[in-house]
């Protein structure tokens, strides 16, 4: 309640009758024109399939021209993945969203697919706009919805899936798309037509903020819903600040008075013994709320309680986005004002400001009062698996709270560019796809700055995500030469300069080489092997 007093002036400004409010997840009822989704129809005993989410769709799309459906990919397996316009007046296409002018906000769900809760939510939502409600969201907004972003995974039903999860009990999809790629882990390199027609609507649509919905896995803690922002230390300033000091207290607060227990992502660093702290998961850039936030889109993340009942569930999730789609109304010009400096203060990071290539857990808080859960398990009677049923029972215990993280091995972006003489058509590609300015050189083109000389190249000794993870080691030597045609050139005036800056380092710790995606210079051999020049140059200044 603590966190409600301190917010008292911003949340008059915040509705916060939200529906699914009750503390039981009642919902309004379906108008008569539109269906119930799937779990509503069932008791909350199935979810969706993908074949459904589309009739679902399309009924909200019958029933309001303000509801458009477009399909923003092809899964491995051919399967449809549907996006959702929703604005007034309506916008067929993602250009005509943009040009709107109005803020675009992209609400992305089920990208591990056996985490359900944001997709019911996001259906139940999308009936409440299709049936005219929240005219005040669409004065100001224009809303993508994005309910099944996994539908080859969806489809994988199977009661054994995520078997210590409370339901539904008809069972859920898996965590894996159809290549066997977890898309929460494929914002870097980008190999799956998911998570690529994901990055490449926010970028058409040019969203300000971006909402990624799931589900917890295993944590016991006394929270309906845990949230993060982006939490690479090399965001932003200003938009980390907003998010952890605007954004987020003022949702907490909004949940608080809805009936619903919020607070950061993370889970316990001794299940057994709470009292030695909490902390949050990761900062790296392959993670979508980390990615996002360093294109400056402020990006939050959602996690229902997997120990809660599925209906549960859905309403702290339905409520959640609810509260950060008014939220993003009534700030919707500090919002953009926030993203445009952003992009601005990107530019001027060449040669300026030094920003972390890696970084490590902080301490956020010394000690504060964090919920503890008590759960208990009962075998499922089809299955014989444990399922893990919330008691409701709660206790509070203090504790050191680790949720965002310090930076290490600080380097500012070169003053002049990134050259890459060899980069692959592939490399090109992936780089255009995040919206990073290149240009290959049509002519010789001088330069000035430095080679990085690898010393040592370690490849874990297993496959994750179908890559062999790569560390290097190595230093920096001075270079001067004549770049030749075709050379591939990444300046470093953009707005996305830190972003290159950890694509492109080699001692980033999830960039293009931590994938194998780009090693050393020599076109033969063992890439990145010891004593070869890195793939990528660094430009202080053109040479004369």
């Amino acid at each position: 309640m603590k966190a409600i007093a301190l917010l008292a002036p911003l949340l008059l400004a915040l509705p916060v009758a939200l529906p699914f409010a009750t503390p039981q997840g009642a919902g309004p009822a379906a108008p008569a024109s539109l269906p119930l989704t799937v779990a509503e129809a069932s008791s909350y005993a199935r979810t969706a399939t993908s074949a459904e989410v589309e009739q679902f769709v399309a009924a909200c799309a019958a029933a309001s021209p303000r509801v458009v459906r477009l399909e923003m990919a092809t899964s491995t397996k051919g399967a449809a993945v549907p996006l959702v316009l929703v604005a007034e007046p309506p916008c067929p296409t993602l250009a005509a969203a943009r040009a709107s002018g109005k803020l675009a906000v992209l609400v992305c769900a089920n990208i591990h697919a056996g985490e359900v809760e944001g997709k019911e939510a996001v259906l139940a939502l999308l009936r409440e706009l299709a049936a005219g409600q929240h005219a005040e969201l669409l004065e100001r907004l224009v809303l993508a919805f994005v309910p099944n972003l996994n539908p080859d995974g969806n489809d994988a039903l199977d009661r054994k899936n995520r078997p210590d999860q409370n339901g539904p009990v008809e069972g859920v999809g898996q965590r894996a798309n159809g290549q066997g790629l977890d898309l929460n882990r494929d914002f870097v390199k980008l190999a799956a037509p998911e998570t690529r027609g994901l990055v490449a609507a926010v970028n058409a649509l040019d969203a300000a903020l971006v909402l990624d919905l799931h589900t917890t896995d295993g944590s016991f803690h006394g929270y309906d819903l845990t949230y993060a922002a982006p939490l690479h230390p090399a965001t932003d300033p200003a938009l980390f600040a907003f998010a952890q000091g605007t954004f987020l207290p003022a949702l907490r607060a909004t949940m608080a008075g809805a009936g619903f227990a919020t607070y950061d992502y993370g889970d316990f660093v001794d299940a057994k013994r709470p009292e030695a702290g909490f902390a949050t998961f990761d900062h790296r850039a392959r993670y979508g709320t980390n990615y996002f936030g360093l294109c400056h889109r402020l990006t939050l993340l959602s996690e229902a309680y997997s120990h809660e009942s599925f209906e549960r569930r859905i309403a702290a999730t339905g409520a959640f986005v609810r509260a950060a789609l008014r939220f993003a109304a009534v700030r919707a010009d500090e919002l953009a004002a926030l993203q445009r400096d952003a992009r601005a203060a990107g530019a001027r990071l060449a040669g300026a400001t030094e920003l972390p290539r890696r970084a490590q857990l902080a301490v956020t808080r010394a000690r504060d009062a964090v919920l503890v859960g008590e759960c208990r398990s009962e075998p499922d009677p089809v299955t014989g698996l444990l399922r893990v049923i919330d008691t409701g029972v709660v206790r509070t215990v203090e504790m050191p709270v680790q949720v965002t993280f310090a930076g290490l091995e600080p380097i500012a972006p070169p003053a002049f560019g990134w050259a890459l003489p060899e980069a692959s058509a592939e490399v090109e590609a992936l780089l255009r796809r995040h919206a990073i300015d290149c240009e290959r050189l049509a002519a010789p083109r001088r330069a000035r700055g430095s080679a990085w000389r690898i010393a040592k190249r370690s490849e874990a000794a297993r496959p994750f995500q179908g890559h062999r993870l790569v560390e290097l080691e190595g230093a920096p030597e001075e270079w001067s030469g004549l770049l030749p045609i075709g050379t591939l050139f990444v300046p470093a005036k953009q707005p996305l300069a830190a972003l290159a800056l950890l694509l492109l380092d080699p001692r980033s710790d999830d960039g293009l080489a931590t994938w194998g995606l780009i090693g050393g210079a020599a076109e033969s051999g063992p890439p990145g092997a010891a004593g070869e020049q890195f793939a990528v140059l660094r430009l202080e200044q053109p040479g004369s």
